[in-house]
């Protein structure tokens, strides 16, 4: 009997240490996870928006990797929890809510405004922090959860129509690609046209995978226009630039492209057709010529220099990256002890004055991208270079 009972002590001493031993490493893993915050990264890895989606993870890796280094943002440090969205739609929306399930704080990504868009809808629902990497409006239009960083394309085609008027220039053809991009880019473009007494006497489009646009180049130039306009990202800018300059046209009418064309793809793919192509863009790509007293040199030059050093170079586009981290790592500093996915939320919406590669940054309810076009410049291919345009 005493040895029963006995036995029936040392088991229930065995119990009550392993169930302590529970706690503890309960209480241990939950202090681990609340001094970590995780961050959701869906970009365009692989597929046709590699070329903007991989620089832009990199970008962020770069920029997390150092606040971590330094301790964390508020004592607390960043997990990243990365996808890849294929450069499809489908895939991004598959991603999208695997990211919710995550339970991540936050979401960066989308390279390309489709991948961007078709993200959307899940994370506003689920009401998740998502800061796009697209440029279309859509993107953050009449939405609570959803901000972006590159400027909006009204922006940049007011820009890009600024210096057509300035050159001297009256008639302008546009050749678009046939997707969200495109569209935005088609009716951005028309409107500033008509604000600053410009005409747009033509319109064509193409797809995002064409390898030949001249028939729709050669309707174009029947309008005789002053300057054409292509509006879309390499590979399909470069197809346009590369079968203008065969058919001859580059002493009819200047041709102009998006921002997306600073990216040494264009140039490589282009051939002989890149020199001399305007745009407007960002000045990480001309930081050497911007001068050290602009307020964005140091927050570029900082970053190039780093970014360089560990992945060789890169386009604007690790700017639309680095600037969303930035808007992040500052929300998640000003909500203080208490991070939350509206916490967050709140403070992207109340950022006011912060100077990132692209831009100063002043949102609002209203408006959840804050660049008024400000930090921008028009730029050109000189000599196989991108440079300030004269």
């Amino acid at each position: 009997m005493r040895k029963f009972t006995s036995l029936i002590l040392t088991g229930l001493l065995f119990i009550s240490i392993m169930l302590t031993g529970c706690a503890g490493a309960s209480k241990t893993s939950s202090k681990k996870e609340n001094n970590t915050i995780k961050i959701g990264l869906i970009f365009d890895v692989t597929g046709g928006g590699s070329a903007l989606g991989i620089p832009e993870r990199n970008a962020i890796r770069l920029l997390v990797d150092e606040t971590n280094t330094k301790g964390g943002i508020n004592g607390k440090k960043i997990e990243l929890v990365e996808s890849d969205n294929q450069s499809n739609e489908t895939k991004a929306l598959t991603e999208a809510k695997r990211m919710v399930n995550e339970d991540v704080m936050a979401i960066i990504g989308g390279a390309q405004s489709t991948t961007s868009l078709s993200m959307v809808p899940t994370i506003e629902q689920a009401g998740v922090p998502y800061i796009s990497n697209g440029s279309v409006m859509a993107i953050i239009k009449e939405k609570k959860w959803i901000f972006k960083t590159p400027p909006a394309d009204k922006v940049l085609t007011k820009l890009l129509i600024q210096d057509a008027k300035e050159k001297g220039f009256k008639k302008i053809a546009l050749l678009r690609v046939n997707n969200d991009y495109g569209k935005s880019g088609e009716a951005t473009l028309i409107e500033n046209a008509k604000n600053i007494g410009m005409e747009v006497v033509g319109v064509e489009q193409f797809n995002a995978d064409a390898t030949d646009v001249k028939v729709q180049l050669s309707n174009l130039m029947k309008k005789n226009p002053d300057a054409v306009v292509t509006w879309a990202i390499p590979p399909g800018s470069a197809v346009a630039a590369r079968d203008y300059y065969e058919l001859g046209y580059t002493k009819q009418a200047q041709f102009y492209t998006s921002s997306a064309t600073a990216n040494p793809t264009f140039i490589k793919l282009a051939g002989d057709g890149a020199e001399g192509v305007r745009f407007p863009g960002y000045k990480y790509q001309v930081i050497d010529e911007i001068p050290k007293t602009d307020p964005q040199y140091k927050v570029i030059n900082d970053f190039k220099t780093k970014y360089e050093e560990k992945y060789k170079s890169a386009d604007y586009a690790v700017s639309n990256a680095a600037d969303a981290w930035y808007l992040l790592a500052n929300a998640i500093q000003k909500s203080g002890d208490k991070v939350t996915k509206e916490s967050i939320r709140t403070q992207l919406e109340n950022t006011k004055g912060l100077v990132g590669q692209i831009g100063e940054y002043n949102m609002s309810k209203d408006d959840h991208n804050g660049l008024d076009g400000s930090g921008l410049v028009m730029m050109e291919v000189k000599d196989g270079k991108f440079v300030l345009a004269k």
